[in-house]
């Protein structure tokens, strides 16, 4: 869970950040976009003034990616607004009881050492769908959203990754790339390994 904290909380300040659009590459790409007809994402062609233009918000500068639709370009946004998303497969019968019991602590320390009353009551604020007192459907805190996928994917993690096939894995394999892994590590992630049972006196 504090290792979770740390990574929210560096994601969270990325997040803050909001570059305006770069008006250099905006004169630069100017015939372009006036061409683009249609969404970038949904490829719907524009209506009257229904667009806006899309740019990256973490970049200061060639952060335009395109024009989208309203709709499009406001869901992007969102998703962007609406936190970080922490998965666990079936964590609501399980981890998530003990991510509660480490929280407890970590609210704590952090709230002894935060002088500014406001980061306080952040820190304090744990938001909760429950079933009952032990069992949780979500829960939000620190700006993350614990989701439970064995709600929306009811099968054990060794079936869902035996459905998978080579064009997913290699798109797996992609994205742990993307986020630094080198070969060796991402070959250890996509590997599959029988474990053999065993039974310890």
């Amino acid at each position: 869970m504090r290792i979770l904290k740390e990574t929210s909380d560096r994601l969270n300040k990325e997040l803050e950040i909001n570059y305006k659009i770069d008006m250099k590459q905006y004169l630069e790409m100017s015939d372009e976009l006036k061409s683009q007809a249609g969404c970038f994402v949904c490829g719907r062609e524009f209506v009257g003034g229904n667009f806006h233009l899309h740019h990256d918000h973490k970049r200061e500068g060639n952060n335009i990616i395109g024009k989208a639709c309203n709709r499009c370009n406001l869901s992007m946004t969102e998703k962007r607004r609406s936190g970080i998303p922490v998965i666990f497969h079936n964590g609501s019968n399980y981890d998530w009881k003990f991510l509660m019991q480490e929280l407890g602590s970590i609210i704590e320390e952090s709230i002894d050492t935060e002088e500014n009353h406001t980061l306080k009551r952040e820190f304090e604020e744990v938001r909760l769908l429950g079933l009952n007192s032990e069992k949780y459907i979500t829960f939000r805190w620190n700006n993350m959203w614990f989701l439970d996928s064995f709600k929306f994917q009811s099968a054990s993690l060794s079936k869902l990754v035996k459905n998978l096939g080579k064009e997913d894995m290699e798109v797996i394999k992609h994205l742990f790339e993307l986020h630094g892994l080198s070969h060796e590590q991402v070959d250890v992630f996509c590997k599959r390994v029988n474990l053999k049972s065993r039974y310890y006196f």
